[in-house]
């Protein structure tokens, strides 16, 4: 499991690369963000698998990352859609102070939850009418499903609308996506 408080100012980045985060107990999360100042984040090509959760990002603006081509997978050992469960959980954030995630190229598969958005936070998880090739989505939501809410890839309970253009949905089907 990796925690993080603050990563730095301006310049300093953490970067979270090609690590394997595997099963470590019942109650371990993969990778937890929750800044106390500024936090610049780069989480790449990653296998985080087994754990309580995937990723977890807690704050506003102050959280600046990319979370791009990981495997997140079967992060449900806990078993409790009402503790955990999500590969990707968003949380904190206010109308005024979003956070400046970008999400692209991961596989998000057999989690509780896909995705899960909270409070004010808005990630980017796909924008393809702008310039910037960084955010074109390019994420695989396949068999995210738990008990109170089968067949959850993404769960936006904010007031928040999310850009989430070309992902695939585990599906072709444009009335299940």
């Amino acid at each position: 499991q990796i925690n993080l408080g603050a990563t730095g100012t301006g310049t300093d980045t953490v970067k979270i690369l090609n690590n394997r985060i595997l099963q470590a107990s019942t109650n371990s999360g993969g990778i937890g963000i929750l800044p106390i100042g500024n936090a610049y984040v780069i989480i790449k090509g990653n296998l985080i698998k087994h754990n309580r959760y995937g990723i977890t990002l807690n704050g506003g603006s102050n959280i600046n990352a990319v979370i791009g081509y990981n495997v997140i997978d079967s992060n449900n050992i806990q078993n409790d859609p009402n503790l955990g469960g999500s590969g990707i959980a968003f949380y904190g954030g206010s109308a005024t102070s979003h956070q400046n995630t970008i999400v692209s190229g991961n596989i998000i598969r057999g989690n509780l939850w896909g995705i899960t958005i909270l409070n004010r936070s808005k990630p980017n998880l796909g924008n393809i009418a702008n310039s910037d090739t960084a955010d074109d989505g390019k994420n695989w939501f396949i068999d995210n499903t738990n008990t109170y809410t089968p067949d959850i890839d993404l769960y936006n309970n904010t007031p928040e609308d999310i850009d989430a253009q070309n992902n695939y949905w585990g599906t072709d089907d444009i009335n299940t996506i």
